[in-house]
């Protein structure tokens, strides 16, 4: 009080423009300790619009955990990155807890040292194009973390538009030069992060540090009864007549669709009674197999393709098909295992070592790339399945979101410094 008492009585004196007095006002601000802990949470994506995809559905289930259980030490506040700065996210956060609207929505917010930056959400067109937003933060003392979800646009970058593998390496590149630290979803994950690192990066492979969690699966409400009017008729019929493999993740080359459905069609040729159920909006470079669904002559029949399954319907797949089919070729997680898991649902894999890692023994795993690998692994998935023989997925551990959250805490505390 002292301080704005001094400035005041000498600005009174002065002849300040407009943008002086918003300087000055920032450096008040800039050295005025902020009343308590906040953790700062990026859900610039989300708050923008909600596609619905696999990493936007971990980002709202984190958060409604963080704001609604008491994790960590302090405020949680859902912060948007902009050029300026950051700005509050009230809106987004009072509509998403279905509470009235918040005061000071998209309001610059001024950070400080107890503050913690958690880049939970991912959009790279921000972060690269204002990297001054974090090097204000660092230099307020601002401890800086991001998840990170997966490296597969440097590691495998065919999968991708070429204009995305470039902007993900330069998202990846500013988040490590500014960030206190990383925090993966899987120890896979982490072992790629902390490789690409010190190849890349080797001066910010002490000052970057690197942790892992896993992801949860609760976000499903699994006590709501199961209805079956919310398939139509022809899925009905499949459910009672065929034995149903689901496949769950957005369409794109990487998910192994057109492997997967190669492999079915030899199966039906044979005279295999199964379906395929496939559920993911329309990624990348899909026209082609877009194009083959849309005109395959099983289609609404022994194949199946939701665009636009919300979690409820996304539940019920999961408790009446017969098994879920993994067959992606490379993932930072896999959160369908786990979803399968908590349904009870068997597993078909490709064998890739975050898969292993999250599902051990309980899953039946497949490799190669060409369709009769996978076919005959079908095959004899079904005939174990027919014996009563098949890995069991219930016996994968999986952890709430709720739990999820606690340890992604967990793994910031470890790397903020006292």
């Amino acid at each position: 009080d002292a301080l704005h008492q001094k400035l005041a009585s000498q600005a009174a004196d002065l002849s300040l423009s407009d943008l002086e007095l918003m300087n000055l006002a920032k450096a008040i601000a800039a050295n005025t300790r902020p009343r308590g802990k906040r953790l700062l949470v990026d859900v610039s994506r989300l708050a923008e619009v909600d596609a619905k995809s696999g990493i936007q559905r971990v980002v709202r289930a984190i958060v409604s955990a963080l704001i609604t259980h008491d994790l960590y030490a302090g405020r949680v506040e859902p912060v948007i990155v902009s050029p300026q700065g950051l700005r509050f996210a009230r809106q987004f956060t009072s509509t998403f807890l279905g509470f009235p609207s918040l005061r000071g929505d998209n309001e610059l917010l001024e950070v400080g040292v107890d503050d913690v930056f958690l880049g939970l959400d991912l959009h790279f067109e921000t972060i690269i194009e204002n990297p001054q937003v974090f090097e204000t933060m660092r230099h307020r003392g601002v401890q800086i973390f991001f998840v990170v979800y997966d490296l597969l646009p440097i590691l495998s970058p065919s999968f991708f538009e070429a204009q995305l593998a470039v902007n993900f390496t330069q998202w990846l590149t500013t988040m490590v030069n500014n960030a206190n630290g990383a925090i993966c979803i899987s120890k896979s994950v982490q072992t790629e992060l902390r490789t690409w690192i010190k190849a890349q990066l080797p001066d910010r492979i002490d000052d970057c540090q690197v942790q892992y969690f896993h992801l949860g699966a609760d976000f499903q409400d699994s006590s709501k009864p199961l209805t079956a009017s919310v398939f139509d008729q022809n899925l009905e019929q499949a459910f009672a007549n065929q034995t149903c493999f689901l496949m769950v993740g957005t369409i794109e080359p990487r998910k192994g669709h057109a492997q997967s459905l190669d492999a079915f069609d030899a199966l039906w040729k044979s005279g295999s009674e199964v379906c395929l159920i496939i559920v993911g909006g329309h990624g990348w470079k899909t026209e082609e197999l877009r194009s083959r669904i849309a005109s395959h002559p099983e289609l609404n029949r022994r194949l199946f393709c939701l665009t636009d399954a919300d979690d409820a319907v996304l539940t019920n797949l999961y408790r009446r098909s017969d098994c879920l089919l993994m067959a992606s070729f490379g993932e930072g997680f896999g959160l369908p295992l786990i979803e399968a898991a908590q349904h009870q649902l068997p597993i078909v894999a490709r064998r890739l070592p975050v898969f292993e890692e999250v599902a051990g023994e309980n899953a039946y795993y497949f490799e190669g790339a060409e369709f009769p690998s996978l076919a005959e692994c079908l095959q004899n998935w079904l005939q174990l399945h027919q014996n009563g023989a098949i890995p069991n997925s219930s016996r994968i551990s999986w952890l709430h979101w709720t739990e999820s959250a606690k340890a992604l805490i967990q793994s910031i505390t470890k790397m903020t410094r006292s």
